[in-house]
């Protein structure tokens, strides 16, 4: 793997998916890792990709929150992703 250490967009292509009606179709996301996911895990689901075609999210639809995604979110502006988080604690 290549490091990655930029801002770059993140293309959601699953329009159903949490991340996407938390933070949207696309986004621009703090990059920094050098890493990255080669094979999904057969309880996950990938739900978003860089341009590059590399996952950069990833998702437990059985879960009340479960999303892990390669960026650095709180190095970023939007907080839709924390949001999401609080509202699923809330509503346990």
């Amino acid at each position: 793997c290549r490091p990655r250490i930029n801002t770059r967009p993140c293309w959601r292509r699953n329009l159903a998916s949490r991340v996407c009606r938390l933070l949207g179709d696309r986004s621009d996301v703090q990059s920094y890792h050098h890493q990255g996911i080669d094979k999904v895990a057969t309880d996950l689901t990938a739900t978003g990709w860089a341009d590059d075609g590399s996952v950069e999210v990833i998702e437990r639809a059985d879960a009340a929150f479960a999303i892990g995604v390669l960026w650095h979110p709180e190095a970023g502006e939007d907080i839709g992703l924390f949001t999401g988080l609080v509202e699923a604690t809330r509503s346990r």
